[in-house]
């Protein structure tokens, strides 16, 4: 030791000695700015909690007093009123339990209003016991408390946020002598507290590359769950759906068929209600994706007409369609999204509209850079209209024009969100003018591309325009592949129309030998079976046919997972189309009877 201590100068020695000091200063200087912090935290936090719990209580005071005006006029039951009564006392219990400081006028006001929940709950449980005039009473109180409230949380908020800061003063205060040496030693620090620094930051990019690689995971995990989701929920309503479609065509009685009639509605709006929710799901994740192909516009476009014409003259609505003459026949861009553009908004102005018109109108404008057109399609009612401030609001998701219009119309809320995102995926715009009570006009436009060849035959509707469509004079033979007896079953109804031979397979396995075995017309493959799944039979059977030299036989997938970089898989694979469960009677006929040919 005495050697180690003769080797080092005194210069030496100091600098050691400075680099240590420096050392303890720097770590005093992090540990009160660590302790500050956390201090300054931790009183934000509560704040912020006391801050939700004081809103939510606000909310169930003035939600109360709306409720008791509409019992005054009759538009809900007593039970509602005395719900709504109980909520609003939890939340005048969970606010006396909150960590607010004894003596403030919060929880003095508190306290207040629970005795006037005990003096008045009498005459609110029991039915009847309360004349008009006392309703209205009851009403104004609940109003008044509502807006004491947030009086005396304002004002004690702002004394909270200015005790936060002086909080603050007060510890640096404490701590000035510490602070002094810190400012003094500055100098001397400042070498060791870059150097930190740099590591700090050097840990930070670390913690970073970490948090980012764990969000990808939970990407990727959501991908996951979304695709579960999509499968266990498609399957059963296939099952649903299907044996809907089968049963409407046997003889039912009006009783059995109006039930059906229910039963097939309610399962349409619990598909279309998960289609957006996976859309709005998929947004989210960044997942949602624009496949441009070349496809017939007007095509697109009478099909959307024909859906909704019956629909609006069933409500006894006048359905008007303009199409500019010039608007271009074919178009480069992806068909599916914009019908479910056109379908949304179409859908929603024959659900709000009760009586008068419809007008749909389409026209093609020049794009600015000359190399495409932009397509210009516009929705028109006289339905309920939206007012100016619920249309700042109209395109959130999860949001309609008000709770009325929930309770009278349905719907999620997640229409015209997925519209808008859409057209700005797609390049566009969408805007509403309207006014309430007197009808809405959205306009959506879209820049679209002319086509870079013919249509391609990708989907059903494309490949019905263009194939030759004959009648088959010999049965047409069939594989069934799927797991599910319940989804095999729905097939063979579906397809009982035809005329046709059905051989079925319960696995991956099963299909490839099948397939070896007969030259089918048309293999309808499930995706997720045991042994082997659809898609990897897929493959398996292209490379037998490519070895045999044999052509290739049209297979559609027929699956519930639909997520877009699936079905680039299932292409890859070798299957011709994907159709989406549940499945529809048509679409099915369609492919079956005219298979698109697609190039191996």
């Amino acid at each position: 030791m005495r050697t180690f201590w003769a080797k080092l100068d005194k210069r030496q020695l100091r600098i050691g000695l400075a680099l240590a000091f420096c050392g303890l200063v720097l770590w005093q200087l992090v540990s009160i700015r660590q302790s500050l912090q956390r201090e300054n935290e931790q009183l934000t936090f509560n704040l912020s909690t006391i801050a939700w719990k004081v809103s939510e209580t606000i909310f169930e005071a003035q939600r109360t007093a709306q409720i008791l005006a509409d019992y005054e006029l009759k538009k809900v039951d007593h039970d509602t009123v005395t719900t709504s009564y109980d909520v609003f006392w939890s939340r005048i219990g969970i606010l006396q339990n909150s960590e607010v400081k004894d003596g403030t006028r919060l929880r003095e006001r508190a306290n207040e209003i629970e005795q006037f929940l005990i003096e008045n709950e009498a005459a609110v449980f029991e039915p009847g016991a309360m004349s008009i005039s006392e309703i209205d009473q009851l009403e104004i109180d609940f109003a008044k408390i509502a807006d004491g409230l947030r009086r005396i949380w304002i004002e004690d908020f702002l004394v909270d946020r200015s005790q936060l800061f002086a909080l603050s003063d007060l510890d640096a205060f404490q701590n000035r002598r510490r602070f002094d040496i810190v400012l003094a030693l500055f100098g001397l620090c400042l070498p060791l507290y870059l150097g930190t620094e740099l590591y700090l930051s050097m840990r930070a990019q670390k913690r970073e590359q970490a948090l980012l690689q764990a969000a990808t995971a939970a990407n990727a995990a959501k991908t996951v769950f979304l695709a579960n989701m999509s499968h266990e929920v498609r399957t059963p309503l296939n099952g649903i759906l299907g044996m809907g479609q089968a049963l409407a065509e046997t003889q039912l009685d009006q009783d059995q068929a109006q039930m059906l009639s229910t039963i097939n509605r309610s399962g349409d709006i619990l598909f279309h209600t998960l289609n957006d929710v996976l859309d709005i799901a998929k947004i989210e994740a960044g997942k949602l994706e624009i496949a441009p192909i070349d496809f017939d516009l007007r095509d697109v476009l009478m099909r959307c007409e024909d859906k909704f014409r019956s629909r609006a003259e069933d409500k006894g609505l006048v359905f008007a369609v303009e199409i500019d003459p010039n608007l271009p026949h074919y178009a480069l861009g992806d068909p599916d999204r914009l019908a479910q553009i056109f379908n949304n908004l179409l859908g929603n102005a024959v659900k709000f509209t009760n009586d008068g018109r419809i007008d749909m109108r389409v026209r093609s404008i020049p794009h600015e850079t000359g190399a495409s057109f932009v397509l210009r399609f516009e929705v028109a009612d006289t339905g309920v209209g939206i007012s100016q401030e619920k249309q700042l609001t109209v395109f959130a998701p999860f949001s309609q024009a008000d709770g009325d219009t929930t309770r009278e119309f349905g719907g999620n809320g997640l229409g015209l969100s997925i519209v808008r995102q859409l057209c700005e995926l797609m390049g566009g715009t969408v805007q509403v003018d309207s006014m309430k009570g007197q009808g809405s006009t959205f306009v959506v436009e879209i820049p679209l591309a002319p086509p870079q060849a013919l249509p391609q035959l990708d989907t059903v509707s494309q490949a019905a325009d263009i194939t030759p469509k004959a009648e088959p004079h010999a049965p047409l033979k069939i594989l069934i592949a799927d797991d599910s007896a319940t989804n095999r079953k729905v097939l063979k109804h579906l397809l009982k129309s035809l005329t046709c031979e059905i051989e079925e397979a319960v696995n991956g396995v099963e299909a490839q030998e099948a397939a070896r075995r007969t030259r089918f017309d048309a293999i309808l493959m499930d995706v997720q079976m045991p042994q082997c799944d659809g898609a990897e039979a897929t493959r398996l059977i292209r490379e037998w046919e490519i070895d045999a030299g044999l052509d290739r036989t049209f297979i559609a997938g027929v699956t519930a997972n639909v997520l877009p970089q699936q079905v680039r898989d299932y292409h890859a694979k070798g299957m011709d189309i994907v159709l989406p469960k549940p499945v529809k009677k048509g679409a099915l006929l369609e492919v079956v009877t005219n298979p698109p040919k697609r190039v191996a």
